[in-house]
C-alpha cells in the first residue's frame, strides 16, 4: 500500500513539474510576442532594401515595355546606402508592331515607399 501512494505521489509530482515548465515556455512566449518584431539595424534594412530592389527590376521591366520576351541584362548601380540615389538599366527584348524583335535599354530610378517600408522602381 505504501507503494502505491508513492508511486501516486510520484506522476503528481512529475505531472505538476510538467504544468510549470509547459507554464513558463508560454508566459514566456507570450512576452516575445507582445514586444512586437525588433527594429532592423541600418545593415538589415539596407541588405532588405537591396534585395526588394533586385525583386522589382524584373518587375518593372515587364511594366515598362509592351510585348516583352526576355530581359537580355540588367545591373543596379548602388553608389550610397540611400535607395533614393540608386539607378537600374536594364537591355531587353521585346515583340514590336509586326512580330520581329527589337532590344531597348530602359531606365529606372529607386525610392522608398513609405507605407510599405520597401524599395519601388519609377
Amino acid at each position: 500500500m505504501n507503494n502505491s501512494w508513492s508511486r501516486m505521489i510520484g506522476w503528481a509530482l512529475a505531472l505538476g513539474m510538467v504544468f510549470v515548465v509547459l507554464s513558463a515556455i508560454k508566459l514566456f512566449l507570450q512576452e516575445r510576442a507582445a514586444e512586437g518584431p525588433k527594429p532592423e539595424s541600418p545593415v538589415e534594412l539596407h541588405d532588405r532594401l537591396c534585395a526588394d530592389a533586385d525583386r522589382e527590376l524584373p518587375r518593372a521591366c515587364t511594366n515598362a515595355v509592351v510585348g516583352i520576351r526576355m530581359i537580355v541584362h540588367s545591373s543596379i548601380s548602388r553608389p550610397t546606402w540611400n535607395p533614393d540615389q540608386w539607378h537600374a538599366e536594364a537591355l531587353v527584348e521585346y515583340f514590336n508592331k509586326v512580330g520581329g524583335v527589337e532590344r531597348r535599354p530602359v531606365k529606372f530610378g529607386f525610392v522608398v515607399d513609405t507605407n510599405r517600408g520597401a524599395t519601388v522602381l519609377f
